[in-house]
């Protein structure tokens, strides 16, 4: 060792390599090389080899520099040093490992298909070797990592079918499920993995198959599969982490309890590591969700116990916080998030714990310490929405709680500029703390911008109830004291104490709005001059100034006051109408008492009776009144109520309507009248009057009390009518003046996605239905509207905020067929699904599995489709889409050829519908398709007797039997039976079908000429049969065989012009190439190829075509275009195919005389394709010719010699490497 370093020091120093005697220079390097030190140990070998290339050493080395390449991660010299190795070296003994380390660098580099393939020669070349089953399954490892799960699939398969003892068997299984999952075809997938028997691979193939169900949102079946690992490892780390990531899903889907519940039990199976940790983690946040603060409370400490180094510590202390202040500790909470803050001042936790502490101490109304969190939170947070939400906290602060109106008026304003939803709640509560300063002007001019701005917001209504609060109940100072200096100069002057009185009341009432006043002055004046002229007035406008007080207490959240004085009004009003029934207002108290106690009935028959008596009692009392048209606007009213029970009753309600028209055409009550009227032609089913009147109504009075549900209605109507661009035009109208959370407007949005789709326009109708379901909903703006509405004190559970079952269920139907009509249909079968999972036991269930699996069928995922079908006939047992779907069953399992499966569900479907022809005839062809002619024939038979024999079926029959005779290899009762449909059934849909089989029949038996013959009568006669592609091709392959090469060519072009079959056109192309090649026009075989190569790369046989053109190109003699056509094809091939490329370039620089490069190219074949024995033994031979060429006559007697050794001096190769021995031998002598 020290010799070893001192050499080590002067060759570091002098940048040498060692020299000397070839075992002193080999043994340096490898100490180097067990020292591990292996870029010296690389040099020293590179050295020892371009020193002593023959010595016996030189494998050892070549070996040791791959070995130490890799070892230092220099992966591609790695990778060239063991290629180097399997060229030099052919016979070496570790040629195995070395390939496996190849395929390993591969991998590491990424080209796992290319590592897949080296895999796959340990098993070509060495299929006896211990490395060969465990080089396949790491060859489908590659694959699949690689994403070429068939290429998996192929080699999973050959190592379960060669080595059925193999203890890899489970392993390959799984990656076997792995691969088919990829692909797909998850039935299969489910089929190998439950075939796994030992425990570990069973454990870990259970995991696998409960995290297919939960990809697949299928959670009964992730729980079976959980349940049964559970029974199967019930101690098993894997069902520990089964049961984590179950619970995971069940998080996400707000099933907290049973979520925490299997996060505690996967704490118990998981070792001591990550995942425990995020389990814990996990089971405490989990429990903060569901709401149990003090379980949350206990998780976390535990967690904080049992992992005091862990690098989540953060994590679990902002969550134990969080959970102790929505517990009540708010101390403890507060003292634990300052902890926080001084143990981890850089963590994501910190920013987030002070805007918790200040929403805890809000709570607690501890109002200077929540200022001061939300000031450090502001200094720390980076995130400017979440910014601008606690600058909103901290100005409803200052406006609500401390009354620092000027303070949260500065904040206001400035978050009004913003576009989002906080500019919104922040323009109102500028206008709020405006008013309750006093600056009510100001606030008005506010709530006026907020309307303007954001018309159709959620606070709409509000702000409509605040301006009209201003504008009823706010003084106006100027204008009373001018009144008011008017009535001092009236009294000084001596007027009247009735008149002045009265006179104040108004003054109270009008200018003042101090409406308790103003009922005291008219209520002094009722009493004390009852008999004066103005005592009728004095009592309606105190039964006025009641009503507004009830109005203001009711605006202000004061029920009780506002109750009482509403009750003091209707007193006042039956004074009215009791003491003064002669006066103007005796009909207006009478009308407010009618209404009054129509408004304590339910809407109901009884109400509907008492308002058609009343009011036409009042039309009996009151002839004269100025409110006869109201009058009869509610007994036309009454009479539509009370339809619901007397249809004809609509009738007379219509009739009512039009005499107000009639006799009051100026009455304000017009546009009530018409909308009405219109209400009752369409609950009489006369939608085009209805139309025409809602017309009407939307035109007369575009901004009447009835616009919005007159488009609404007429909307339904045009929409019913498939008029869609008209009701798409009353929806958006009602849109575009009312709010976005209004709970009507949801089924507006409804309607009108509705039209989109009928209008073709899936794109809206989508982006509508998600609006209505909430997904397009933004995140800040949710949490923007939880905090305003906490901040006025309106319900979480608020009806805006509940999407009624009936709207959701029809949305998501929407939303599923706008999808499906657009074409995206695995978003289509997603929408079904969530519609499935809402409302399993709907009136539409069985019509929505129905058409999801008819769009499972589409998406070719036939399996789970007939799963969807099934499920419906199960569920549904008296559904009528029952029948049809038994039928889709065997229909699909008829496509699939699974024709025993077939034949049962036709059995099953043809007693539900015994006349059904279809299920009866698929049944015969069925029998046909198993192989069971005698019992096809029969029912054959039995279904001609029952059905007729004149029908499609008894041809269908005929050739069935004919397909059944072909497939079995008799031609000539085939035949028979194909010229049966011919003649007896010549206009039968299966003519053409049978015409060409019998073609077909006649070519497998070689009847050439009669083949042609049948193949050219064919494409006369039906040049639209979708078999007119196959028999041009069959037609161009006999020509091709009796060495008719122009017809062949003709043939082939025939498929190509036409491209009916796309599938054929590529073949066509390459045998036309073929073609070509042997009539002897090689430029037109090279044009084709190109074409082929250019058109259709992903063609199987693209490599051949590519192989092919050089070969072409060698024919013509353009060597050097043949070999750039090689080299190109080169990359990424394997197999046979690398072998003959490598074989090819090595013939054309032997014909360009190059024969030093076709030397290096033969022994390539040779020595890295060994496994493709006819290339690699020519390749090897023709190295030898090239050393002759070279002059190297020693080389090639020791190349043929070992020939000779290895294929025995009798075989053919023996005899040839014989001959050319002998040949030298003789140079040699002469």
């Amino acid at each position: 060792m020290r010799n070893t370093i001192v050499i080590l020091a002067l060759l570091v120093l002098s940048g040498r390599v060692f020299s000397g005697p070839p075992e002193q220079q080999f043994t340096f390097a490898k100490r180097l090389y067990e020292d591990r030190m292996y870029d010296l140990a690389a040099e020293q070998f590179q050295g020892f080899l371009r020193d002593h290339p023959e010595s016996e050493l030189a494998p050892e080395a070549r070996l040791l520099l791959a070995d130490s390449y890799y070892r230092s991660r220099s992966y591609e010299k790695a990778l060239r040093e063991y290629q180097d190795f399997i060229v030099n070296h052919p016979d070496d003994l570790r040629i195995p490992e070395v390939w496996v380390r190849s395929a390993e660098i591969l991998s590491t580099l990424g080209r796992f298909h290319q590592s897949g393939k080296t895999y796959l020669k340990v098993h070509s070349v060495f299929p006896g070797s211990e490395l060969a089953p465990k080089a396949l399954l790491e060859a489908g490892k590659a694959f699949n990592k690689g994403d070429d799960p068939k290429e998996a699939v192929r080699a999973l398969r050959v190592l379960i079918d060669e080595y059925q003892k193999s203890p890899l068997l489970d392993e390959t299984r799984y990656e076997l499920g792995l691969a088919l999952l990829k692909m797909g075809d998850h039935v299969s997938a489910l089929t190998e993995l439950e075939k796994i028997k030992s425990p570990e691979s069973k454990s870990k193939a259970l995991l696998r198959i409960m995290k297919v169900y939960l990809e697949q949102d299928q959670p009964s079946g992730a729980e079976s599969t959980l349940v049964q690992l559970e029974t199967q490892a019930p101690e098993g780390e894997t069902t520990g982490e089964a049961q984590y990531i179950f619970a995971k899903w069940l998080q996400t889907r707000g099933d907290y309890q049973r979520a925490a519940d299997l996060f505690r039990r996967a704490i118990g199976l998981l070792p001591e590591g990550e995942l425990k940790q995020e389990a814990s983690l996990n089971l405490a946040e989990t429990r903060t969700m569901a709401g149990e603060d003090s379980l949350a409370v206990l998780s976390y400490e535990e967690f904080l116990k049992d992992y005091p180094e862990s690098p989540q510590r953060a994590k679990a202390m902002f969550g134990l916080g969080k959970a102790l202040l929505k517990s009540g500790n708010l101390d403890r909470g507060t003292r634990l998030m300052e902890r926080l803050q001084r143990l981890f001042p850089a963590s994501e936790y910190v920013t987030e714990s002070l805007r918790l502490l200040g929403e805890a101490h809000q709570a607690q109304r501890h109002l200077e310490k929540t200022i001061a969190y939300y000031r450090e939170y502001l200094a720390a947070c980076k995130d400017p929405n979440l910014k601008d939400e606690v600058k909103y906290r901290l100005a409803s602060i200052y406006e609500r709680g401390l009354n620092w109106h000027s303070e949260a008026i500065s904040i206001y304003k400035e978050l009004t500029h913003r576009n989002s939803a906080i500019g919104e709640a922040s323009t109102f509560a500028l206008a709020r703390s405006l008013e309750a300063d006093g600056q009510e002007q100001r606030a008005l001019e506010e709530y006026h911008k907020f309307l303007k701005r954001f018309p159709n917001s959620e606070l709409a209504d509000l702000v409509k109830e605040r301006i009209e609060y201003i504008t009823e109940f706010i003084p106006q100072y100027p204008e009373a004291v001018k009144d008011l200096s008017r009535l001092v100069q009236e009294i000084l002057m001596g007027r009247s104490r009735e008149k002045t009185l009265y006179r104040l009341g108004i003054l109270f009432y009008e200018r003042l709005k101090s409406f308790d006043e103003a009922a005291q002055a008219f209520d002094t004046f009722a009493r004390e001059y009852p008999d004066d002229d103005r005592a009728d007035d004095a009592l309606h406008m105190l039964a006025q100034s009641y009503l507004k007080l009830a109005k203001r207490y009711t605006f202000e959240r004061r029920t009780t006051e506002a109750k009482d004085f509403h009750e003091k009004a209707v007193q006042v009003h039956k004074a009215i109408v009791r003491s003064y029934p002669e006066s103007e207002w005796a009909d207006d108290s009478a009308i407010f008492l009618i209404e009054e106690q129509l408004g304590r009935i339910p809407a109901d028959t009884t109400r509907y009776r008492l308002m058609l008596r009343s009011y036409e009692s009042f039309l009996e009392t009151y002839t004269t009144s100025d409110q006869l048209d109201f009058a009869l606007l509610r007994i036309g009213d009454a009479y539509r109520g009370l339809s619901s029970q007397d249809p004809a009753l609509l009738k007379q309600a219509i009739s009512v309507y039009g005499r107000i028209e009639q006799q009051f055409p100026q009455s304000d009550y017009a546009d009530d009248a018409i909308f009405g009227a219109a209400v009752s032609h369409v609950k009489a089913g006369e939608s085009d009057s209805a139309r025409r009147l809602f017309e009407r109504l939307l035109s007369d009075y575009p901004r009447g009390n009835h616009t919005e549900e007159a488009r609404l209605e007429l909307g339904k109507i045009l929409l019913e009518a498939k008029q869609y661009e008209r009701a798409v035009e009353q929806f958006e109208g009602i849109l575009a003046q009312k709010g976005p959370q209004s709970k009507p407007l949801q089924e507006v949005r409804l309607l009108l996605a509705d039209a989109y789709s009928g209008l073709k326009e899936f794109d809206s109708a989508i982006d509508l239905y998600q609006t209505i379901l909430g997904q397009k909903a933004k995140e800040e703006d949710l949490r923007v509207w939880d905090l305003w509405r906490n901040d006025e004190g309106v319900s979480h559970q608020s009806e805006t905020q509940v999407l009624p079952d009936d709207i959701r269920r029809q949305t998501l139907l929407g939303l599923a067929s706008a999808y499906e009509n657009k074409g995206q249909y695995d978003e289509a079968i997603q929408s079904y699904d969530e519609l499935l999972r809402s409302y399993p036991e709907g009136s539409v269930a069985d019509s929505v599995l129905f058409r999801k699996a008819e769009l499972l069928l589409i998406v070719n995922r036939k399996h789970e489709s007939i799963e969807t079908f099934q499920q419906l006939i199960q569920h549904h047992p008296l559904s009528p889409f029952r029948p049809p779907a038994e039928k889709r069953v065997a229909e699909i399992l008829f496509q699939l050829g699974n024709y025993q499966e077939a034949l049962q569900a036709y059995s099953k479907a043809a007693p539900s519908s015994p006349d059904d022809i279809e299920s009866n005839g698929y049944r015969v062809v069925c029998l046909f398709r198993m192989g069971k002619e005698k019992q096809a024939a029969k029912a054959a038979r039995a279904f001609r007797k029952r059905f007729g024999k004149g029908n499609e079926w008894s041809s269908r029959f005929e050739y069935e039997e004919g397909m059944f005779f072909l497939n079995r290899k008799q031609y000539q009762k085939a035949l028979e039976h194909f010229q049966r449909v011919i003649k007896d059934y010549p206009e039968s849909q299966y003519v053409d079908d049978a015409h060409y089989h019998m073609g077909a029949s006649l070519l497998l038996e070689g009847k050439h000429d009669k083949a042609l013959d049948a193949f050219t009568d064919f494409i006369k006669r039906y040049e639209h049969s979708p078999h007119l592609g196959q028999a041009n091709m069959k037609l161009g392959t006999i020509y091709y065989m009796k060495g008719q090469f122009a017809e062949a060519i003709d043939a082939y072009k025939h498929v190509i012009e036409a491209g009916n079959d796309s599938t054929l056109v590529p073949d066509a192309m390459f045998n036309l190439i073929l073609a070509y090649e042997r009539f002897g026009d090689l430029l037109s075989a090279i044009r084709i190829s190109k074409e082929l190569i250019r058109r259709f790369p992903d063609y199987e046989s693209t490599g051949r075509v590519r192989v092919k053109l050089g070969i072409l190109f060698m024919e013509l003699g353009r060597y050097r275009e043949a070999i750039d056509q090689f080299e190109d094809s080169l990359k990424g091939a394997a197999g046979e195919e690398e072998a003959e490329l490598r074989f090819h370039i090595a013939e054309s620089y032997f014909n360009l005389g190059e024969y030093e490069k076709a030397l290096l190219w033969y022994l390539r074949v040779a020595y890295l394709n060994p496994d493709q024995t006819m290339w690699a033994v020519t390749a090897e031979y023709k190295a030898g010719i090239s050393y002759e060429k070279l002059g190297k006559t020693e080389e090639a007697k020791q190349l043929y010699r070992r020939m000779m050794t290895r294929y025995g001096s009798s075989s053919e190769w023996g005899r040839a490497v014989a001959k050319r021995l002998d040949g030298l031998e003789q140079l040699h002598t002469r």
